[in-house]
């Protein structure tokens, strides 16, 4: 225990700000839930009444109660403001009242609650994923993580900033960090026409 101690004290400006920095000092805690068989329209209203950008589903039990916040259950996929612009722009699916799990993606891509800020960014990044939810050991569900979160991390933490504008794979363009889809671009990457 010591020497751990005494190691990461003569360490302790070798290793990059974001690469100590858990994701569970940053993370959001209240996550919103759903269970997998809810209509897609009642997660839409659901999300809109909460104004918030996803919702985590829940794998069908009994005792799972809709729009709960508690984080109980096996979590089965995710639902983003993403997944209903591809419904109503690229599938023939007019149902609203379709189950959940139809259109939400899965497999869930998840990170452990001791993963650092930049193994966050990077995952992001290489996934193309703005959202991910933070779990335990044992794999349970104990918080989420956006791109939103990371930006606070950065604006908090100076040091953490400069080391992301150090890394040449990082924060390279508006796709990097924040998503795919930044000010109008995804009006044309979707209309595929000149604005």
């Amino acid at each position: 225990m010591i020497y751990t101690i005494i190691y990461l004290l003569m360490n302790k400006n070798t290793a990059a700000p974001g690469e100590v920095i858990p994701v569970s000092d940053f993370m959001t805690t209240n996550v919103l839930t759903a269970n997998e068989n809810q209509s897609a329209s009642y997660v839409c209203k659901l999300m809109c009444n909460r104004k918030v950008g996803s919702v985590v589903i829940l794998k069908n039990t009994k005792e799972s109660k809709a729009s709960s916040t508690k984080k109980t259950g096996t979590i089965v996929g995710i639902v983003t403001e993403r997944d209903y612009l591809y419904l109503l722009g690229f599938s023939d699916m007019t149902n609203v009242n379709i189950p959940i799990s139809e259109i939400m993606s899965k497999p869930l891509i998840t990170i452990r609650k001791f993963a650092s800020i930049n193994d966050a960014i990077s995952t992001m990044q290489a996934k193309n994923i703005r959202r991910l939810p933070v779990v335990d050991n044992t794999g349970k569900m104990i918080g989420i993580i956006t791109d939103k979160d990371i930006l606070r991390a950065i604006m908090i933490n100076q040091s953490l900033a400069m080391s992301l504008l150090a890394d040449p794979t990082l924060l390279v363009d508006q796709h990097s960090l924040f998503g795919r889809y930044t000010s109008n671009s995804w009006i044309r990457d979707i209309c595929h026409t000149k604005l």
